[in-house]
């Protein structure tokens, strides 16, 4: 099994929106349109197998959906796992307000490595760099741990 499918795994198809603050930020009306286009960066994650924190090269395209403002494409593309290639939809459910980039959280019931579980995501969006990460409560108990972090910049910058 290769390193990171356990973490694929628990890796959601759709990343449904529902701000957990009204801090949402956006200056115009189609809010991914700065951020179309080709980044590279890296995944960090927690293997549960051994306990450690992996860094993994990753590749990013965020790409429109024709006719919709508020969802874009994320094609990731894991060069030195290629089997592990996936899209997701990301939507957008913020407030348009001034400000020199995106900023939102999302949460919601959900599974990780098979374990019941509360997922928190966290989106920092900003011409030059992409952060997303993913924060899990299990089985209700206290606290929350990091259990992955993907960190893009621009391709070619």
């Amino acid at each position: 099994m290769n390193r990171i499918s356990s973490f694929l795994f628990a890796l959601p198809l759709l990343f449904a929106v529902l701000p957990l603050d009204g801090r949402a930020q956006t200056s115009s009306p189609d809010p991914f349109i700065p951020y179309l286009g080709a980044w590279a960066g890296t995944l960090q994650y927690l293997d549960y197998s051994s306990n450690d924190t992996v860094s993994i090269p990753v590749e990013l395209e965020v790409r429109a959906i024709p006719g919709n403002a508020v969802q874009v494409v994320l094609a990731y593309h894991y060069p030195a796992e290629a089997d592990h290639d996936h899209n997701d939809t990301l939507s957008y459910a913020g407030s348009p307000a001034y400000s020199e980039g995106l900023s939102w959280k999302t949460g919601g019931a959900g599974r990780d490595a098979g374990r019941a579980s509360f997922i928190l995501r966290s989106h920092q969006w900003s011409t030059n760099s992409i952060g997303i990460w993913k924060e899990v409560q299990w089985d209700h108990k206290p606290g929350f741990f990091l259990r992955n972090r993907y960190h893009f910049t621009r391709k070619g910058r």
